[in-house]
């Protein structure tokens, strides 16, 4: 490059190429803020060095070469410095790694933002809200409408007594070292699990349902679908399997090693073949409303149901087609209006469709490990019990808050059967940026 000089230290920087194919294919982007220090004066653009490899700088204020060809992909932090015949680029944090400080400090900014609203003065123990008798406590207490305890699970379930809850619905802890989660060995925590699923069953009426909501285990890059392993667990106990519903969402983070998951499951097991199964009040609009049978006895008549169709075991949002057969309801991220500072939360909606389908107004809902409460909102919109557990009182304030405004109604959430955005392709975020087409194809892939 024939600069003059040795090694000076450039700025580091996360890789913004214009899309995650420039950085699988060599380029990295040089920021603004930086031109002028790695840059200086030369005219674009210019062959040089990378790492001791052949490279260019662009027009576009790219650095690229061959030797960068899937080295670091969208999202590593890297070092580049000037050298004595080009550049140095040095990988920082890992695409991974990065991903994990990032989550950790948002759940930090989430936490402290939670922590300045908390005062000295306790929530009160036994209250009356919206003409609900509302425990907030430790221990299980008969006549509430609502119960909310911060305590162990399998402490809190000694006080219950049997044939209480007839939906018995969660989203466990998943053993992936979350900020909630004191990570254990696998087996171990499957012994955990079996034992509060072993005293749910003991808590359940016989036309009761439970809704084990799970997602994978990742260990050392491998998957390990966990529905699999509390399938055999539930069965062990003597439910029965009525539906595995796959919930679809759009969004999460992006793997690189393996396809990115955008969906978990709801185990949905009875304890009997007499269960609570209110399929009119979750049915879905017909897509064809106006079909008619083409022949038998009932030939020229409408052959669709007129309160819609069953929404089948992958679901999708209510109003649209649910010929998918998904389940595509948001997870609670970024923008979501019900987000807190719970890591995993549980999104209110997911919870309604449960509630309405197999249970009946009065009933009682238990959650076992209830995060900020939205299993008991869901419950208390539909008229009935709500009752639930979690051992971090943070969050069960929390939970205690939202419930409050829940009962209210002041409560932010997302509307049941809302449609989920879609692009309409005019937006700027969905136009091909111009760059892709400033250059042969051949350019572009080196």
């Amino acid at each position: 490059m024939g600069i003059g000089r040795r090694e000076q230290s450039g700025a580091s920087w996360m890789i913004k190429s214009l899309g995650h194919m420039e950085a699988i294919r060599g380029f990295i982007q040089i920021p603004a803020k930086s031109r002028d220090e790695l840059v200086i004066g030369r005219h674009r653009p210019f062959e040089t060095l990378v790492n001791g490899a052949p490279a260019r700088v662009d027009r576009h204020w790219r650095i690229w070469s061959s030797s960068l060809k899937d080295k670091f992909s969208p999202g590593s932090k890297v070092q580049v410095s000037l050298t004595q015949d080009g550049y140095k680029v040095e990988l920082i944090v890992s695409e991974e790694q990065n991903k994990v400080s990032r989550v950790e400090k948002e759940d930090k900014r989430r936490l402290e933002a939670a922590l300045s609203t908390i005062t000295d003065t306790p929530f009160p123990a036994d209250s009356m809200i919206g003409g609900r008798r509302f425990l907030y406590d430790r221990r299980f207490r008969h006549g509430c409408d609502i119960v909310l305890a911060w305590n162990d699970v399998l402490e809190f379930l000694k006080d219950v007594p049997k044939n209480t809850a007839t939906l018995i619905v969660t989203s466990p802890p998943y053993n992936i070292g979350k900020a909630y989660e004191e990570r254990v060995e696998f087996r171990d925590y499957l012994k955990w699990q079996e034992e509060v699923i072993r005293r749910c069953v003991d808590i359940l009426k016989p036309e009761g349902s439970i809704c084990w909501e799970v997602g994978n285990y990742i260990e050392e890059g491998e998957v390990f679908p966990l529905d699999v392993f509390f399938y055999d667990v539930l069965k062990r106990l003597g439910l029965k399997l009525r539906n595995r519903i796959i919930w679809y969402f759009g969004h999460g983070l992006h793997a690189r090693t393996r396809f990115s998951g955008r969906y978990e499951t709801v185990l949905w097991f009875t304890k009997s073949d007499n269960y609570v199964f209110n399929l009119d009040a979750v049915r879905v609009p017909q897509k064809y409303p106006g079909k008619r049978a083409y022949k038998g006895p009932n030939k020229g008549k409408p052959s669709s149901h007129p309160l819609g169709k069953n929404p089948s075991d992958v679901w999708e949002i209510l109003v649209k087609d649910w010929d998918r057969e998904i389940w595509e309801i948001p997870n609670v991220k970024c923008n979501h209006p019900e987000k807190t500072i719970h890591p995993s939360q549980f999104p209110i909606e997911l919870v309604e469709r449960l509630v309405l389908a197999l249970t009946n107004e009065g009933d009682v809902v238990f959650d076992p490990f209830a995060g900020v409460g939205s299993s008991l909102v869901a419950a208390l919109l539909h008229n009935r019990k709500g009752m639930g557990v979690d051992k971090e009182k943070l969050y069960t304030d929390i939970a205690y808050r939202r419930i409050n405004d829940a009962l209210k109604g002041t409560l932010k959430k997302r509307p049941l059967g809302e449609p989920i955005y879609r692009p309409k392709g005019n937006e700027k975020v969905a136009q091909i940026p111009p760059e892709w087409g400033s250059m042969p194809l051949s350019e572009w892939l080196g």
